[in-house]
């Protein structure tokens, strides 16, 4: 599961981060990553240029899908 949003961390990906965890889905197979804009300051320009420079165009979305499809990291769960 992959949340893109046009602000910085605290938003709608924390959110939903944080209903997963209290639901008890992080826990199992599910990988999540959270997309948002940089915490640093970007030139004012073109929204289309400040996406790719924060990497939430299209490019940076497949490369985050990838990464994310190809993440063998998993944390299991202790008993």
């Amino acid at each position: 599961m992959i949340t893109i949003e046009e602000g910085s961390i605290g938003g709608f990906g924390s959110h939903v981060s944080q209903f997963l965890g209290e639901k008890n889905l992080l826990d199992s197979n599910l990988k999540f990553r959270s997309m948002v804009l940089p915490d640093r300051f970007i030139d004012h320009d073109k929204p289309e240029l400040m996406y790719k420079f924060a990497n939430l165009d299209s490019i940076g979305i497949e490369n985050k899908i990838l990464d994310t499809l190809n993440s063998k990291v998993l944390i299991k769960k202790s008993n």
